[in-house]
């Protein structure tokens, strides 16, 4: 009896033996994984140190506080490893360099940095700024465009770049610059003021507004602010055209006879005084690009849809520019055809658009806008008549418009 009870116990006994070597096994491993993830995390926390030193080492040498940065840089050059550390290290020491205008040791340890990581924005930045002291321009312009490659928002470059730019009356690649740095800062005041500087020089402006800038970041533009986007756009391809051929005269089409205008009645706004686009407005209806009311208000703060903006720029055109018109408005219909012979809606124009009747006065003009590029479909079965124009959408209307008439 006794043996039988023996006997039966072995197979537990076994099981026990097996879960234990398992837990074992079990536990040896989650220690291994805990010690290589405490590993980890000590690596990541020290690297997390090792930028907050460099950072620190590179604020104390900016504002002066050169021995307290000399030290800050010992410290991060005992603690730095790898390459990418050991570049942060240079390149704190550029910045130390710059900063007391031993401009040959400064590059010097810039361009240490990037050999050992050469994809080290923050150091091509620095051997710029050290290249500008140098006056070494196309140096510097080079390693400014170098650190946008790798990191466009820098707004540090952004600057530097735009500087060397204007100060090399390269205006509009300057201007470009400052624009996109007002999109990632649009309060920073150097910007503002430059852009509004450069804004004026390319156009003949003295005093530019700023609120131009603002109300290409409109969601919904007035008619005032769309009379500003219109004239800025073709003074701006005037200017260019005129600066490529002087024979050119402003207001001129490239092989066509100056614009005509309207009589001098309809030429001021009334309603538009001590605005900042009164001036635009103005020259908005001396152009024809606008026009004023019945009763001969201009209504500037008007919000603007498409389908009233295709109407004003298809009456522009059909004076400005009547042969591309005519070469939109003879071509085949096949909606029109389709809907005379019984297949379609009579509301589907040649355009396509059911918000467009056949016979409604925006057949022509939204036909003639979607198919010379100045304004794109809400979609591909509507046309979107009465939705809000953007800033945005309406610069690049404008742009187009100015290409189209100056176009041959």
């Amino acid at each position: 009896m006794s043996c039988r009870r023996s006997d039966s116990a072995w197979p537990a006994l076994r099981a026990l033996a097996v879960a234990l070597v398992l837990a074992t096994a079990l536990l040896s491993l989650g220690c291994r994984v805990c010690e290589a993830g405490d590993s980890e995390s000590r690596s990541e926390e020290r690297q997390r140190q090792l930028v907050a030193g460099y950072e620190t080492a590179k604020y104390l040498a900016s504002s002066g506080q050169l021995k307290e940065a000399h030290s800050q840089i010992k410290k991060l050059r005992r603690q730095a490893k790898g390459d990418v550390e050991k570049a942060l290290v240079e390149d704190a020491l550029a910045s130390y360099y710059l900063a007391k205008r031993e401009l040959p040791a400064a590059e010097k340890h810039a361009s240490a940095a990037l050999d050992l990581h050469p994809a080290f924005s923050v150091g091509f930045r620095t051997r710029a700024l050290v290249r500008v002291l140098r006056g070494d321009s196309l140096g510097a312009e080079e390693d400014f465009r170098s650190a946008l490659s790798f990191d466009g928002s820098d707004l540090k470059s952004l600057r530097g770049l735009a500087e060397i730019y204007q100060a090399h009356d390269r205006g509009p690649e300057a201007l470009r610059l400052v624009y996109r740095y007002l999109e990632l800062d649009s309060l920073d005041a150097w910007a503002q003021d430059t852009w509004v500087d450069l804004m004026g020089a390319g156009l003949g402006y003295e005093n530019f507004p700023l609120d131009y800038l603002r109300c290409l970041k409109s969601a919904a533009i007035s008619r005032g602010e769309l009379a500003a986007i219109l004239v800025v756009a073709l003074e701006s391809a005037e200017r260019k055209e005129t600066s490529s051929d002087s024979s050119t005269a402003p207001g001129v089409e490239a092989g066509g006879s100056p614009l005509e205008s309207p009589s001098d009645g309809e030429r001021s706004c009334r309603d538009c005084a001590s605005r900042w686009y009164a001036q635009f407005v103005e020259k908005s209806m001396a152009r024809g690009l606008m026009r004023t009311y019945p009763d001969t208000s201009f209504r500037p703060d008007d919000p603007v849809d498409k389908g009233l903006l295709a109407n004003d720029l298809y009456l522009f055109l059909a004076r400005s520019a009547p042969a591309k018109v005519e070469a939109v408005l003879v071509r085949p219909m096949e909606a029109l055809r389709a809907a005379g012979s019984g297949t379609g809606s009579p509301r589907v124009p040649g355009t396509g658009y059911s918000d467009v009747f056949i016979l409604s006065y925006l057949w022509r003009p939204v036909r003639v806008a979607v198919e010379l590029g100045l304004l794109e479909p809400e979609s591909d079965s509507a046309f979107g008549v009465d939705s809000p124009v953007s800033g945005s959408e309406a610069a690049r209307m404008a742009e187009n418009l100015a290409r189209l008439v100056h176009s041959p």
